[in-house]
């Protein structure tokens, strides 16, 4: 048995250096094999031939062998053991190359590991990825053969595939003459009975490659069409390398010869071949197959060959890649085939061709169509696969070589991340923040590059770190040419050296800057391709940076002026030099016109000078129309267009516009509302219409579905360039968009039907907001919970009048059916008809939607409010005061309650009160009210952080002294206000709750990205804004004591909110007017109240018509005056009360000319007048 096993020995020892093709010791166990196979000389013969052509071969050509007959492999493990590797493993780097031994199958599920930690699992991070940083870190010397063998194809791309020299055939005649006879003695016939036949057939493709080598492709051809040897009579070893071997060198030679069809055939043989043995491996099976696989795909992609046929190719090779190779070898192959695999990607979503990547370990598996995902996720999947191991090759590939180009390969791969990405989509948050990361170091090593500038920014606006957006805007605008573009001073003047210049020579500043970027790529062959900056890409970035002044930082004069650039770099496109065509340019265009437009209506409803107002409204709707001339159907821009004409009063034109925004997008939620509130203006006073034009609205918005994915928090982008792409914002968007149209259906059908009809529909509104708020990821928020409470009290108002009152109600019965059409009223009784169908309309509207809602309305519901028909008819009044009627008992115990909310409403305000003279309170600390100095407002104003918690308001306002400590402590809070039946402890387990909660959203807030503090930001109004609803209802249904107890919630929410203030001055001075005019007390705490409210936010135009017409009535005309000239020359200018009240100021001063004016202005305005406000409807959609 010796003898046998050492004859299997020498032939497996033979059989396995040829395989890791170690020529050297080749010729030595050659003669080991003769000496246990005497009988076999063929294999002895062309193994030892082959070993030193071989080497030939690898010396003439400085590969992959040195001198020593070293390989690749052993060149490797040398520097594993080295000191340096031990440096680079140990080393924090996200970039760090996946090696050979740890390397695991790729897998479409695979991602995190990819990412993350190493792919072995291990907890040292050893040879994986790391995911801590982005460092391009120094890597130690890499022997310089294994980095420049494939350095001839630095340069190749799919028309232009290098091949290594071409030796002299002279110096390769002997080894081709030796085999030529051994193959001559041993080819006798085709039956191959004995090994040395075998042997002979295998010789034959040794033959042709040395003529394949030499550059003699037809007799390579040649030599391959006579060979007698069959798949089957290969099973594996170095037999399956040479017969793959054989396809590809025959694959090769069809290709020099330009016959592409055949090649690319050819090659698919070979890797069928290669498929169909998956667990075969080896150095030289490596080699060739790696050769026939890049060629094949470059080949596919000349080809334009369909995905079916190339990505299998692809995928296979990025397999190969992770886990066969060494990450030093062929890396410009490498590169080169990644970036191809990339755009390929690019191209396959694209055209629709993509399809899923099969859940399989091995090369080359078929897709099983159960196992597969979504073609978009299997996409994002597969893209995040190979940008892991694109990273790690940068890593490789950047080792010796120079600043510029580690500069070109880090250019070049910043660029498909960004191109790929934004076709296949951003994915997750945490991925965004690791593409991020890769850009910042990468901006270290690009000397600022303009592009990766311009990628930061994007990729901050992304994450909604609007912070950092804006600095990596002013960065970007810098290297463009125009520095601290939003410099200015106290005043708002710009401070920059270009101050002085006009937008045309701003313009041209960046031209120029462009222009000599192009010269030094054009003079300079070795200048950094990838740094392609053109005007189309400024243009994006000054287009997404008026949406960042405008729409999130509501900076309208910078917005405007990005804007003005932005247009004017667009009408100087010279299109040929920027590579686009007609039908590109002309929604640039579009987007620049209809973003400066809506950045200048921004700009005009925030400056206080009526003449700048006036062409500011005139630019906006000028570079409006002027996209639409550019696109007539675009919805957006007849959106924008109908809301500004809606913003200048010019009612009829915006409801043709938004009749064209509406047919071409016909579920735009703010669209149907911007018409309803333009059917109620007072100029129609179509409150009905108004009505059904909500129902339409949300029944053609898919009657309130609302389906927000459940990883919107964290699983989609904040904002989104692609229309495809699902981002979080759209869908806070949308929500908001749908609770606010809910808000203006009930405040229309109060008008319509009075206050105690909308009592009823205040519960599904909390409930609505409620589930609205959870569904975004604002759950764990204070606004969620502070919504769940306001449930519950919101249903114990009125507990025990309703009680009282159910014994003797009937319930009321449905209505008719909603219209399915929108019709105008020609007469009062139809007029009253179409009132209780919307009424009822609206009734089973809310039911219907609330069923099929993707958000269930009914759970958790609050006990409904007390409504018209729950209360008798002889206790209600006029349905425009719907005031309830009283027992004296009732109304005996409503006053002692109302005076001691009014004493402890004083307690509260107290601190904060001015000394009183003749009477009444002084004017509050206001510029426009008592002259006191403008600093000091200004300070108190900058001192108020919106969406602050409870505790930092606290702090913050002790420190700035807008209140006194003690008006901010639990017992001199508004909490006070409750009935008695609300003991001290439960005001203690609130204000302890409320502690909770706030150090809860304090604690979430620090970590939270500007764009959803924010969101939180606002829907915290929207809560506030609920409860001051419900108070102003219960006002106008003369239920005080109610409304009280509604301003409590409110208070507790906002306390340092204006509008609550301004609420609660409006309850005081209600009260003292209707109910106790001979309370002075009353009047002092709600004048209090206004001047608590003017302080909060001095622009606050409803604060000071409300104080200047209780100043009227007070014959304080002066004061009235000055509160009424500063609203009106303010934001107020479209107020008809505001210029009503100025109006009989001047009467009263007998000042008739200007009297008249003013009356007559106000009554225009009340004409186009909504029942809401148009300021609540969103700009740059």
């Amino acid at each position: 048995m010796e003898p046998f096993s050492k004859s299997l020995q020498a032939a497996a020892d033979l059989d396995t250096a040829r395989c890791q093709g170690n020529w050297a010791v080749i010729p030595e166990l050659a003669k080991r094999y003769k000496k246990y196979h005497p009988d076999e000389s063929v294999i002895v013969a062309t193994a030892t031939y082959e070993a030193k052509f071989s080497l030939f071969v690898n010396q003439q050509r400085k590969e992959v062998i040195t001198s020593k007959g070293e390989t690749t492999t052993t060149l490797e493990q040398q520097y594993r053991e080295s000191k340096a590797w031990d440096v680079r493993r140990e080393s924090d780097a996200l970039l760090t190359p996946i090696s050979k031994k740890d390397a695991q199958p790729l897998q479409p599920h695979s991602r995190k590991s990819l990412w993350g930690s190493s792919n072995n699992g291990s907890s040292n991070g050893s040879n994986g990825v790391n995911k801590s940083t982005a460092t391009l870190i120094p890597t130690p010397n890499v022997p310089e053969l294994m980095h420049e063998s494939d350095a001839i194809h630095r340069q190749d791309d799919p028309t232009n595939i290098a091949l290594p020299p071409r030796l002299n055939p002279a110096d390769t005649e002997k080894y081709l003459k030796a085999l030529q006879e051994l193959i001559k003695k041993h080819t006798k016939s085709d039956d191959l009975q004995t090994k040395d036949d075998r042997q002979a057939q295998l010789a034959k493709i040794v033959v042709a490659r040395i003529y394949f080598e030499t550059g003699r492709y037809d007799k390579a051809l040649e030599s391959l069409a006579r060979l007698a040897l069959r798949m089957e009579d290969v099973h594996s070893g170095y037999g399956m390398v040479l017969l793959i071997q054989a396809r590809v060198i025959k694959a090769i030679c069809f290709e020099m010869k330009g016959d592409i069809p055949t090649a690319i055939e050819t090659y698919g043989a070979a890797w069928d071949v290669f498929d169909q043995h998956p667990a075969e491996k080896g150095e030289m099976l490596s080699y060739w197959i790696e050769e026939c696989v890049y060629r094949a795909i470059l080949l596919h992609v000349r080809s334009e060959s369909p995905a079916r046929q190339v990505l299998p190719l692809l995928r296979g090779y990025m397999q190969l890649a992770s886990s066969h190779w060494s990450p030093y070898w062929r890396m410009h192959k490498r590169w080169l085939i990644f970036q191809q695999y990339g755009r390929f990607l690019i191209k396959a979503c694209q055209e629709g061709t993509y399809y899923p990547m099969p859940i399989s370990s091995q090369p080359g598996a078929k897709v099983s169509s159960s196992s597969q995902k979504s073609s978009k996720a299997s996409a994002y999947e597969e893209l995040l696969c190979l940008t892991a191991l694109y990273r790690n090759l940068l890593s490789s590939i950047t080792i010796r070589s120079n600043s510029q180009e580690k500069c070109r390969y880090v250019l070049e791969l910043a660029n498909l991340f960004v191109d790929v990405h934004n076709v296949i989509g951003w994915g997750e948050i945490s991925n965004i923040r690791r593409v991020l990361q890769f850009f910042q170091k990468a901006k270290e090593h690009t000397f600022n590059s303009m592009c990766i500038s311009r990628f930061i920014f994007f990729t901050f606006m992304r994450l909604g770190n609007y912070e950092e957006a804006l600095y990596s805007l002013r960065s970007y605008m810098e290297l463009m040419g125009l520095p601290d573009i939003d410099k200015t001073d106290e005043n708002g003047v710009e401070t920059t050296p270009y101050a002085e210049l006009d937008i045309s020579a701003r313009v041209e500043l960046i031209l120029s800057k462009l222009s000599s970027l192009r010269h030094i790529q054009e003079t300079n062959t070795d200048a950094v391709t990838y740094e392609s900056e053109n005007e189309i890409n400024v243009i994006e970035v000054l287009l997404a940076g008026i949406q960042l002044y405008g729409r999130e930082l509501r900076n309208g004069k910078q917005a405007a002026f990005l804007g003005d650039i932005s247009v004017e770099l667009a009408s100087n496109i010279d299109p040929s030099v920027c590579d686009y065509s007609m039908e590109e340019w002309t929604p640039v265009m579009v987007a620049c016109h209809r973003m400066r437009g809506t950045a200048y209506g921004l700009y005009a409803s925030q400056t206080h000078n009526p003449e700048n107002r006036a062409i500011y409204h005139g630019e906006a709707l000028a570079s409006l129309r002027r996209a639409s001339d550019y696109d007539i159907n675009s919805w957006k821009v007849h959106y924008e267009i109908a809301l500004q004409q809606a913003q200048m009063k010019d009612i009829i034109p915006a409801i043709a516009s938004i009749g064209k925004s509406l047919q071409l997008k016909p579920d735009h939620i703010p669209s149907w509302h911007l018409l309803s509130l333009l059917n109620s203006c007072n100029q129609f006073k179509q409150v009905p219409q108004a009505l059904q034009t909500i129902q339409a609205g949300l029944q053609e918005c898919g009657s309130g579905t609302i389906n927000v994915p459940t990883n919107i928090t964290f699983g989609m982008p904040v904002l989104s360039w692609n229309i495809d792409e699902k981002h979080s914002r759209s869908y806070h968007d949308k929500c908001e968009a749908y609770l606010r149209l809910r808000i203006t259906q009930l405040e229309l059908l109060e008008e319509l039907d009075g206050p105690d009809a909308a009592l009823r529909g205040y519960g599904e509104l909390f409930s609505m907001y409620t589930l609205l708020a959870q569904s975004l990821g604002m759950s764990e928020a204070q606004v969620a919970v502070q919504a769940n409470e306001s449930l519950r009290r919101i249903a114990s108002i009125n507990v025990k009048d309703l009680d009282s009152k159910r014994k003797t109600s009937s319930p009321g019965s449905p209505g008719s059916p909603p219209p399915a059409i929108v019709e105008e009223p020609s007469s009062p009784r139809s007029t009253r008809s179409s009132r209780s169908k919307s009424l009822d309309g609206v009734r089973r509207l809310s039911v219907s939607s609330s069923k099929r809602s993707a958000v269930d309305v009914s759970k958790n519901q609050p006990p409904p409010l007390p409504t018209v028909e729950d209360l008798p008819k002889n206790e209600l009044i006029d349905g425009t005061k719907g005031r309830r009627k009283s027992t004296e008992t009732l109304r005996s115990t409503k006053d002692k309650s109302r005076k001691k909310s009014i004493v402890d409403i004083g307690k509260r305000l107290g601190s904060t009160t001015t000394p009183t003279t003749n009477g009444h309170a002084q004017p509050p600390a206001h510029p426009a009210v008592n002259g006191l100095r403008r600093d000091s407002s200004q300070n108190s104003r900058l001192s108020i952080k919106r969406g602050s918690t409870a505790e930092e308001l606290r702090r913050d306002s002790a420190a700035s002294e807008i209140i006194a400590p003690t008006a901010l402590t639990p017992q001199f809070s508004l909490a006070s206000m409750r009935s008695n039946s609300f003991s001290g402890s439960t005001l203690s387990l609130a204000s302890n709750t409320s502690t909770a909660v706030s150090t809860t959203t304090q604690n979430a807030s620090n970590n939270a990205s500007a764009f959803v503090r924010n969101q939180r930001e606002r829907w915290h109004q929207l809560l506030v804004k609920l409860w001051l609803m419900s108070t102003n209802t219960f006002i106008k249904s003369g239920r005080f004591e109610e409304a009280s107890k509604a301003i409590v919630e409110a208070e507790q929410l906002g306390l340092m909110d204006a509008v609550v203030w301004h609420q609660l001055g409006q309850l005081c001075i209600q009260t003292y007017k209707k109910e106790e005019p001979d309370n002075k007390e009353l009047l002092e705490i709600g004048l209090d109240a206004y001047k608590k409210a003017l302080m909060l936010e001095p622009d606050h135009i409803q604060t000071h018509v409300d104080l200047a017409s209780a100043y009227m009535d007070m014959n304080e005309w002066e004061l009235a005056e000055g509160l009424l000239e500063r609203a009106t020359k303010g934001s107020g200018w479209d107020r008809p009360q505001a210029w009503y009240l100025l109006g009989m100021v001047y009467k009263q001063q007998e000042t008739f000319e200007q009297a008249k004016s003013c009356l007559l202005y106000a009554v225009e305005l009340n004409e186009a007048t909504p029942m809401g406000s148009f300021t609540d409807l969103p700009r740059f959609v």
